[in-house]
């Protein structure tokens, strides 16, 4: 609230864009985590992803997400390029959704030039 509006900021105001219908206007970007064992995502996303949705982000942005093996930026990369990686993802955006936040992926691949097969 500023001091010449008795109305609060836009800022805790839903907002829809399209279909999507945000809580408030607060998002977590993505960051780089790379804490998953082979691509998949580990408890390590739930927590620290899930405690963004419930302290009341409106939009949690999970960081990017290798879309092929070729693609991967490092080992610890969140995958879903293979069925191992769907579930916990899955599970992580289902526990973001009960708490009233949507989750977004950034979905990612490198070229092969840059792939991490070559940064060994």
């Amino acid at each position: 609230m500023t001091r010449h509006s008795s109305s609060p900021s836009h800022l805790f105001q839903p907002l829809t864009i399209k279909s999507v219908t945000l809580r408030n206007r607060i998002g977590v970007s993505p960051m780089r985590e790379y804490s998953s064992e082979d691509g998949v995502a580990t408890d390590w996303y739930l927590v620290h992803l899930g405690s963004r949705a419930v302290g009341g982000a409106s939009l949690v942005i999970v960081e990017a997400t290798a879309v092929s093996s070729e693609g991967r930026i490092s080992p610890g990369d969140a995958d879903i390029w293979a069925d191992k990686h769907i579930e916990p993802i899955a599970r992580i955006d289902r526990f973001i959704k009960r708490h009233g936040a949507v989750p977004r992926h950034q979905p990612w691949r490198l070229d092969v030039r840059d792939s991490i097969k070559d940064q060994a």
